[in-house]
């Protein structure tokens, strides 16, 4: 492994926990919810004819089978960022609240992961 690789990892990963950071602050949120905030605009958002974006809400089971999470934590989970106001419930489901924080967060996402040179290759133990 190259030391440009490693660097571009290390870029990487701060990145990625600044804006880890930034939204732990921001929102007072912990990990768990952060992964499962960021999931929920996830599986809310798809596309449709003529570049339209359609937000289809999700469900605590979904959310639950797809991040490898127990029900139970996500239930609780969402109650909280339903009281953040980061994310809405309604009969048809679970979807966020405002999709332009949740796009920033996608944008701080990938400029976090934009690192230079060997950013893609595989992970190997050192």
């Amino acid at each position: 492994m190259s030391k440009v690789s490693v660097l571009n990892a290390k870029r990487s990963i701060r990145g990625v926990l600044s804006v880890l950071d930034e939204y732990r602050t921001k929102y007072d949120l912990s990990c768990d919810e952060f992964v499962i905030y960021a999931a929920i605009g996830e599986a809310n958002v798809a596309s449709g004819r003529d570049e339209l974006i359609i937000l289809k809400p999700t469900n605590i089971a979904n959310i639950s089978y797809g991040l490898g999470i127990p029900k139970e934590t996500v239930r609780r989970k969402v109650l909280e960022l339903i009281k953040r106001g980061l994310v809405k419930r309604n009969t048809n489901g679970i979807y966020v609240s405002d999709l332009a924080v949740w796009c920033r967060l996608g944008a701080g996402m990938a400029e976090a992961g934009d690192a230079p040179g060997d950013a893609g290759t595989r992970r190997e133990t050192v």
